[in-house]
């Protein structure tokens, strides 16, 4: 059922596009459990976002919201991607319940593991929201040097920290403002590659 829903979603993308070149050719064998397959499913999502396909990301939702916060990072960080993108949709929809359903398993996802790793995620967390994972820089190397494939993963990179600092709640430094106008700038560089 995931291996259709993920066929379906082709049909979105031109040929000459890059999650058509470098996503769906290595979405060959599903595998949730797999950092890897996770990744490129989460990239495929937020690419059918900025696409404005928000109700066919929606259709992964079930597959994700099944899923118990664990201590595994590489596979949940791709998880939490991915219920940060369909937190941001269900409050674009206004639908509390499942907006909240997302933000509650992303806040228990670190809360897993022990004292320390909680606390290491916490810094973390609070670097993030402050805008600490953003790329500026690298975006701007790869507009500096022409590279689109550089470009596309970088503000693609940019839109899931960006989306992260939305749904839960901005920042001093990172205010909504700041913050949503980044995310619609991302969105309209990020349309022109794909």
């Amino acid at each position: 059922m995931l291996k259709d829903l993920i066929e379906q979603t082709n049909l979105f993308f031109s040929k000459e596009s890059y999650v058509n070149e470098h996503v769906f050719d290595l979405l060959v064998e599903v595998d949730m459990e797999n950092a890897d397959f996770l990744e490129l499913l989460t990239d495929l999502m937020y690419s059918l976002y900025v696409k404005n396909e928000r109700e066919k990301c929606l259709d992964f939702y079930p597959f994700f919201e099944k899923i118990a916060p664990m201590e595994d990072k590489r596979l949940w960080g791709w998880i939490e991607f991915s219920l940060l993108l369909f937190a941001v949709i269900f409050k674009e929809k206004g639908d509390e319940t499942n907006h909240t359903n997302c933000i509650s398993k992303i806040e228990e996802g670190r809360n897993v593991g022990n004292e320390m790793v909680i606390s290491i995620n916490k810094k973390a967390s609070t670097r993030r929201m402050a805008g600490s994972l953003l790329c500026y820089d690298d975006i701007e190397e790869a507009l500096s040097e022409g590279d689109q494939e550089e470009e596309y993963i970088f503000r693609l990179i940019q839109l899931k920290e960006l989306f992260y600092i939305k749904a839960l709640g901005y920042s001093e430094s990172m205010t909504q403002n700041k913050t949503d106008s980044e995310i619609v700038s991302n969105i309209e560089a990020l349309e022109k590659l794909i």
